[in-house]
């Protein structure tokens, strides 16, 4: 399990998502309505093949549908490793 923490400012619509390497969906995490505060949302990776997967965070001031979602509403991004080990 990985944990996805994050700060709302404003009260706003928050979408948080994974997505694999080539930016297909995973798993929607949260696509709900939050007042401001920090924020924590757990994705659970059980069933996912190893590799690399990134998380993505969007805000947006209306409800949004799937073609509202553009750069200018991504706020964080990051990677999520699953079943990846590295030796030196």
């Amino acid at each position: 399990m990985c944990k996805i923490e994050f700060n709302i400012e404003k009260p706003t619509y928050v979408i948080v998502k994974v997505v694999d390497i080539t930016g297909n969906l995973v798993s929607m995490l949260l696509k709900d309505h939050r007042a401001p505060g920090n924020y924590q949302v757990d994705f659970h990776d059980e069933n996912l093949t190893p590799g690399n997967y990134y998380y993505k965070i969007y805000v947006s001031e209306k409800y949004p549908e799937n073609g509202d979602l553009t750069s200018d509403n991504l706020v964080k991004s990051g990677n999520v490793k699953i079943g990846l080990s590295y030796s030196r």
